[in-house]
């Protein structure tokens, strides 16, 4: 028995040398960022490069999503709504999205995430319809969203509060909320 407790013991000790060592050395971060360049991508909530400050204000569904936010929607059933209305879908589908804003209520996924799924499943529909060829759209493009998505921000309410919350708080908000607008009319232009 002492001999299963010391190996445990000096297995423990190898591996907090091992990470203390990686840790220092820079080994990790090295590992984690290989293969990406995150250095450029902003933050869904920071000012937005020239790039995206043009597409945004190009963007049909950044002016539908200003509106959805004028009207005192959540952030889950403001992207449906704006989404309802880019894809031509009649308003009162944003019902769907009512118990989702606030990270469903529980500072959970973030409104903006699932309302965005939302969209593309009201888009996949009106793409099998009508381009039966892009029968792979709904999981290219959920795949696209999520990974654009977490690659800007966090997936939880709860760690994405902290950070648009405070001195100028609503221009955070609004520009995070006009950001993803953006990137979803981009993402739902083959259905319409």
């Amino acid at each position: 028995m002492n001999n299963v407790s010391s190996q445990n013991f000096n297995r423990r000790n190898f591996l907090q040398i091992i990470a203390g060592t990686a840790v220092s050395g820079g080994l990790l971060a090295t590992v984690a960022t290989e293969g990406r360049t995150q250095c450029n991508v902003r933050k869904l909530w920071q000012e937005p490069s020239s790039e995206e400050l043009e597409k945004m204000n190009n963007s049909v569904m950044a002016q539908y999503i200003q509106e959805m936010l004028d009207s005192d929607h959540s952030c889950a059933e403001s992207i449906l709504g704006a989404s309802l209305k880019f894809l031509g879908k009649p308003a009162n589908l944003i019902d769907a999205a009512a118990g989702f804003g606030g990270g469903m209520g529980h500072y959970d996924l973030c409104g903006l995430l699932t309302g965005g799924y939302m969209a593309i499943g009201f888009a996949s529909a009106m793409v099998k319809e009508n381009n039966p060829e892009l029968e792979d759209y709904k999981n290219q493009t959920l795949k696209a969203y999520w990974d654009w998505w977490t690659e800007r921000s966090p997936r939880h309410c709860h760690e994405l509060r902290p950070k648009i919350t405070g001195y100028g708080a609503e221009d955070r908000y609004t520009r995070m909320c006009v950001r993803v607008a953006a990137k979803m009319e981009e993402l739902l232009q083959p259905a319409v």
